[in-house]
């Protein structure tokens, strides 16, 4: 009876054994069951998750794409604008300028015509000069014809005086023949009284002819000073026109050649904007193709920065960090103030401005992979310069929570 009982609670515990081990068996299969559901809610999650960041990681590239295509065809559009605009003002100037040549030209005629009536004045003056010149001839010839004939009036008079000797002469030698010669005498000294009468008429003739002479080399004399001083008053005249035309002359070269300087300066800022215009956009159309380049391959976009920043931070999907400096085919890299673009220290100081301060620490923490993008006419990318770079102690930390770096990279920093 006691064996019965004991065996049959040995098999009652065997089944509650078994019963136990059963509803366990049962319970880590549901547990199992639970697990590996909620995993699989998990990874179910997970991946939509991650389907959901992707669509709205490509949303953003697209919207950004739409957003730098806009922005790079309204800048071209504005710049063609600008460009046209500055032809425009330049044709308009160069139209201008023209008009001022012909305006001045016009002046350069008038002065020629000036000059050409003040010739014609002086041959005018050189003309009545000569007729001066004549008439003053003709009356040194007249005075010269007076003093030969004052001069014959002079010896005939010396000869009437020597005949009147001779005659007083004959009367006492004749003093007899006095009464017979006295009406001959007497008819000779009225002829001869007669005849100096005429002789005085003569040399009243003559001294008025003299009086005439006078007043004609007086009237000769004045029209040469009235002459002189023409020529003079034209000469200085045409002095003072050249002068003017000249100064006038250099005045107006001197503008015209200031205005060609000016339009060529113009022309040549228009030609260096449209240049640095067109390749600003090749520029922009080069860091387009490069940010599509590398969203076609997964990688976590990180930012960029402003002007003269850097032009893009990428994450890889191993959680390395890349910085991508994208250049047109052929181009290199510039030099500045903190070093030149793509060293560690150039690179350093402008992660901040592009992906924040908390991503930027991780990156003085890893270090970061450094990458030169060329992009060629067609729109294909090819990296070149590709290096592992590390901040060093010239970069600015402070404001950086640095605690999680290591004393080699506190050392290499410069980190106390």
């Amino acid at each position: 009876m006691s064996s019965e009982s004991s065996s049959e609670s040995s098999r009652r515990e065997a089944r509650e054994r078994e019963e136990r081990e059963r509803r366990e068996r049962e319970e880590r299969e549901r547990r199992e069951r639970e697990e590996k559901e909620r995993k699989e809610r998990e990874e179910k999650e997970r991946r939509e998750r991650e389907a959901r960041e992707r669509r709205e990681r490509e949303e953003r590239e697209r919207k950004e794409r739409e957003r730098l295509e806009r922005e790079a065809r309204e800048k071209a559009e504005k710049e063609a604008r600008e460009k046209l605009e500055a032809e425009q003002r330049r044709l308009a100037e160069v139209q201008r300028l023209e008009k001022e040549r012909k305006e001045a030209e016009q002046k350069r005629q008038e002065a020629e015509k000036h000059e050409k009536e003040a010739r014609e004045q002086k041959e005018q003056a050189e003309k009545r000069e000569d007729e001066a010149r004549k008439l003053k001839e003709a009356a040194e010839q007249r005075e010269k014809e007076s003093r030969t004939e004052k001069e014959a009036a002079e010896r005939k008079e010396r000869e009437a005086a020597k005949e009147k000797d001779d005659l007083r002469k004959a009367e006492k030698a004749e003093e007899k023949r006095k009464e017979e010669a006295e009406k001959r005498a007497e008819a000779e000294k009225v002829r001869l009284k007669e005849e100096i009468e005429a002789k005085r008429a003569e040399a009243a003739k003559l001294r008025e002819l003299e009086a005439e002479h006078r007043k004609a080399a007086e009237e000769a004399k004045r029209l040469e000073d009235q002459h002189r001083l023409e020529k003079e008053r034209d000469a200085s005249q045409r002095k003072e026109a050249e002068k003017q035309t000249r100064q006038e002359s250099d005045a107006k070269e001197k503008e015209l050649q200031g205005e060609r300087e000016k339009a060529e300066k113009a022309e040549k800022q228009a030609a260096d904007q449209a240049k640095a215009a067109e390749d600003k956009m090749r520029g922009d159309q080069a860091e387009l193709r490069t940010l599509e380049h590398l969203a076609a391959v997964d990688w976590q976009y990180l930012g960029r920065g402003g002007h003269q920043g850097l032009d893009s931070v990428w994450q890889t999907d191993t959680g390395s960090y890349w910085v991508v400096e994208t250049k047109q085919e052929g181009g290199k890299l510039a030099s500045t103030q903190d070093g030149e673009q793509g060293s560690s220290w150039w690179t350093a100081n402008r992660l901040e401005q592009a992906v924040g301060k908390e991503v930027a620490t991780d990156m003085f923490r890893t270090g970061w992979s450094f990458s030169k993008a060329e992009c060629d006419i067609f729109g294909d990318v090819r990296f070149t310069k590709t290096q592992h770079q590390q901040s060093d102690s010239r970069t600015d930390l402070s404001g950086f929570d640095l605690s999680a770096l290591t004393a080699e990279q506190r050392v290499s920093l410069g980190v106390r």
